[in-house]
């Protein structure tokens, strides 16, 4: 129905990685962001993350914040215990990793390799942004109840998927 708009499709589900590498792939503009399609974001939050990467200090990266997470108390757990790992063993300090609200600078993406098919991908680009020295910056965005998909986060499947992306990158980064 948008001409502007072009969906990215796999035959069979390749997950959550797999996904997002195809969109940043398939990326044709300046500018590249990502939300997920669970209606926990909604689209003209994007002007959130437009106005913070316009201001005068010109970040590559925004990265959202849930306010108020809207969120189980064991997923709330698990997200402040995975943020101080991140912050730990890769300096990551950003306020919510994994929030699925971002707008990149199409520039900061290139020769980023991204490796994690789960999970954990969303942190893995995060660190090795870091790493490349792009500039990156949060703000605040609302988040809604799940209406739409099937949550996996705490999925034992996911989690061991993310625990072990999680060290394979940590120790490629230490050798």
């Amino acid at each position: 129905a948008h001409a502007q708009v072009r969906a990215v499709h796999h035959e069979v589900n390749k997950g959550y990685g797999a996904a997002l590498r195809s969109g940043f792939r398939a990326a044709r503009h300046e500018l590249v962001s990502f939300l997920d399609g669970d209606r926990q974001f909604r689209v003209e939050d994007l002007g959130r993350l437009l106005d913070r990467l316009a201001a005068d200090d010109r970040p590559d990266v925004v990265v959202g914040y849930r306010e108020k997470r809207a969120d189980p108390f064991i997923r709330l757990a698990y997200a402040r215990a995975y943020r101080l790992a991140l912050r730990i063993f890769f300096g990551l300090a950003v306020r919510d990793p994994d929030c699925a609200c971002k707008l990149f600078r199409r520039s900061a993406l290139e020769g980023i390799r991204l490796e994690s098919g789960g999970a954990f991908l969303s942190a893995e680009l995060l660190i090795k942004l870091g790493q490349r020295g792009r500039r990156l910056a949060e703000t605040s965005v609302p988040h809604y109840p799940r209406t739409a998909g099937t949550a996996s986060g705490a999925n034992p499947k996911v989690v061991l998927r993310a625990v072990r992306d999680f060290w394979r990158l940590r120790i490629r980064l230490w050798t």
